[in-house]
């Protein structure tokens, strides 16, 4: 079963693709997606009398660089050379493929308003419906850390579920920030009527820390490793700074600050114009989808289908599966003990004895039926 089909890669073929493709092929290993690497050329070169020079030319260093793939086996990567602009192909074609996610490079772009996203994949960011990906120049780490801030927002609360997801198919940690913004006044009648703006602040971040806790109650962290973390100050720039030292960072693309607020002024905006590390931007759409096969009649796949998913964190969906087992064989061992497990993670007592107990007396009978066989066998019949 997998979560993370396919990625659309966008490129322009003229960077030194080496980490990149180590850093796709890591993913690759961890989710088992497919790859499509799309290059976009310009409208007017069909009309210009070298548009079959370049074409060929290009195809052959996209072919190549598919090509670096080869080695990993299982891996399927397709290639697409096409016309128009680039943002609005990027999109339409991560529409049309149904991709998890398109993927960028981090570049460098001369105007500010882009900072090191470039101007590109700054507008497939504010356009896009699907998640996009931002694969920075720092070095593949060893073992890698999930980023994922909160502000309690919708947005935000989407990004926190995939990159738990995340978390629990590549075993990452994951690090939960959130930054309480201290109010800073100085308003002189403020001071004449003696009020402690820094003993206000202190009940506010205690407030602040309060919601936080709540907000996270509504999240699944069983199985990872994880931390919350409170910080002060500005949010994009405790963000970055926080950022710097991890590996993978998740963002909501629409905050408090409303939609498309992305690429005006908003925390989201003024962070990936940093690109700190490897960022992931979820849009309205999950980055990652788990489809399970329907119409399971064998035991054996449902209860490999129900392992998957509990592997997953998708404990509900487990359990109606492992249940389905003991509808075709009410004797079936191995899901009553994932059943007991699930119920144990979910601090279910009541289940848990109950499955302890069906265990018990299934492992009962397997014995009588072991000696009631000696029996037979010792008295002829």
């Amino acid at each position: 079963m997998k979560i993370f089909d396919k990625i659309l890669w966008a490129v322009d073929l003229q960077q030194n693709y080496e980490l990149s493709v180590a850093k796709l092929i890591q993913i690759s290993k961890q989710f088992g997606n497919d790859i499509i690497i799309l290059k976009v050329l310009p409208d007017d070169l069909k009309k210009s009398s070298y548009n079959n020079l370049v074409n060929k030319s290009v195809q052959k260093e996209i072919s190549e660089l598919a090509d670096s793939f080869s080695s990993e086996k299982g891996l399927k990567v397709s290639t697409k050379v096409v016309y128009g602009s680039l943002i609005d192909s990027t999109i339409a074609l991560a529409e049309k493929e149904n991709v998890n996610a398109i993927y960028l490079n981090q570049t460098k772009s001369d105007n500010d308003k882009y900072g090191k996203l470039g101007k590109n994949a700054f507008n497939i960011v504010l356009n896009s419906t699907k998640p996009v990906v931002i694969m920075s120049n720092d070095p593949i780490s060893e073992k890698s850390e999930i980023v994922c801030p909160v502000d309690f927002s919708d947005a935000s609360g989407m990004a926190l579920k995939d990159a738990i997801l995340h978390a629990k198919k590549a075993g990452n940690k994951l690090n939960v920030i959130s930054v309480f913004t201290p109010i800073n006044i100085t308003s002189p009648r403020v001071v004449y009527l003696g009020v402690d703006v820094n003993e206000e602040n202190e009940k506010l971040y205690s407030n602040y820390k309060t919601d936080f806790d709540t907000f996270l109650k509504g999240f699944d962290f069983l199985d990872i490793e994880y931390e919350t973390i409170c910080l002060k100050g500005d949010p994009a720039v405790e963000i970055v700074n926080f950022a710097k030292n991890h590996d993978i960072l998740y963002m909501g693309s629409t905050g408090k600050s409303g939609l498309k607020r992305v690429i005006m002024g908003s925390v989201t905006e003024q962070v990936i114009q940093d690109v700190p590390c490897n960022m992931v931007i979820t849009k309205s759409v999950d980055v990652f989808k788990i489809k399970a096969p329907t119409n399971i009649t064998d035991i054996n796949n449902h209860f490999e289908l129900g392992k998957q998913l509990s592997e997953l964190g998708q404990y509900n969906d487990a359990i109606k599966h492992f249940k389905e087992c003991l509808n075709i064989n009410s004797m079936h061992i191995p899901s009553v003990v994932e059943l007991a497990n699930i119920f144990t993670k979910l601090g279910e007592d009541d289940r848990v004895k109950y499955y302890d107990e069906l265990y018990k007396s299934i492992m009962a009978q397997f014995n009588n039926w072991k000696i009631e066989e000696e029996i037979r066998k010792n008295i002829g019949l």
